[in-house]
């Protein structure tokens, strides 16, 4: 028998002390636990539906919040891609503890999975170094690892252009160095998305969501920028929590995650080099970056709900909402 989903909006106040982060609950009658959804970069959390409800399906809770700069989480479209001033990364981050302490209010005993994808992953990354975890495991979709180098040359870039056109500037230039070469592996693309996945539907419907299709701010590559250097900082990766759950999954033909190799690489990174006890891996063949959008994501949601069954569910029943 189905479970009867009640989805509720809500809102949490960003720890930038303005912004209202729009957040999205998806609450099956008879919740088992909890997963916190963390989105990425250029959507919204609006777009999991799907997964979402799938989850819910299985009895957890599923909750999540567009991010600052991103979906309902701007005052208008000029905000999209942009974090404001000081240290960006933080700010999100905080933003990603406020919603944790909102949701374990209202679910304080039920276990909680953390969810990140793409931009979302290296937020987690750097998350799970930085805050006490009250998670029972993490999912890193999408993530990869990028060099310091070019990194450090689009900083010199973007300085530049900061200097002449301001932190909103949209640098179709920064844009080229970000994703210039994400097709390069795909032979005849359909659409300049192509490399999210081989739903060519769904890349449409990218393309034409004005809340997804735009260019980052300057302000918005330079926190990309900080996030790269922070999640390779052994130091500071040092700090997450050696029993911590721990999921690393990606398509095979991910160009942000270098095909697999970097995600190969990250887990290497937390299972030798960090000591970390419970690391796991899966990679799809034949899949590109968007998991959860692809032509065989019913695989996807299949695995991902039993990984999470097996590390998150509590039989303990809960009837809480988030009505305010």
């Amino acid at each position: 028998m189905q479970q009867q989903i009640d989805k509720k909006r809500f809102e949490v106040k960003s720890s930038n002390g303005k912004t209202a982060l729009q957040c999205t609950a998806w609450m099956p009658a008879q919740p088992l636990g909890v997963v916190q959804l963390v989105h990425g970069m250029q959507e919204y959390v609006g777009r999991y539906e799907a997964f979402a409800r799938y989850l819910a399906e299985k009895g957890l809770v599923v909750a999540g919040h567009d991010q600052l700069g991103h979906g309902g989480s701007v005052n208008s479209n000029e905000d999209l891609g942009y974090f404001g001033d000081g240290d960006s990364a933080q700010v999100l981050e905080a933003d990603i503890h406020l919603v944790n302490r909102k949701i374990r209010e209202v679910y304080p005993h039920l276990p909680l999975i953390l969810f990140g994808h793409s931009f979302g992953s290296y937020l987690l990354r750097d998350y799970i170094a930085s805050y006490p975890v009250t998670a029972a495991g993490v999912i890193l979709s999408g993530c990869g690892m990028q060099s310091m180098a070019t990194v450090n040359s689009a900083r010199m870039i973007g300085r530049v252009l900061k200097f002449f056109k301001g932190a909103r500037y949209r640098s179709p230039l920064m844009n080229r160095i970000a994703f210039g070469h994400y097709l390069d592996r795909i032979e005849h693309p359909i659409t300049e998305k192509d490399w999210l996945s081989h739903n060519t539907e769904e890349n449409r419907r990218y393309i034409a969501d004005p809340k997804c299709n735009y260019t980052f701010t300057l302000n918005g590559f330079f926190t990309i920028g900080d996030l790269v250097e922070r999640t390779q900082d052994p130091k500071r990766m040092a700090k997450i929590p050696k029993d911590l759950q721990i999921l690393l999954v990606s398509g095979a033909e991910d160009p942000v995650g270098d095909y697999g190799e970097a995600v190969r690489r990250i887990y290497k990174i937390y299972k030798e080099d960090l000591g970390l006890h419970h690391v796991n891996m899966m990679l799809y063949p034949g899949f590109r970056h968007e998991l959860l959008q692809e032509t065989g994501r019913s695989q996807v949601f299949e695995d991902l709900g039993e990984w999470i069954e097996k590390n998150c569910f509590n039989r303990q029943e809960s009837r809480a909402s988030f009505d305010k």
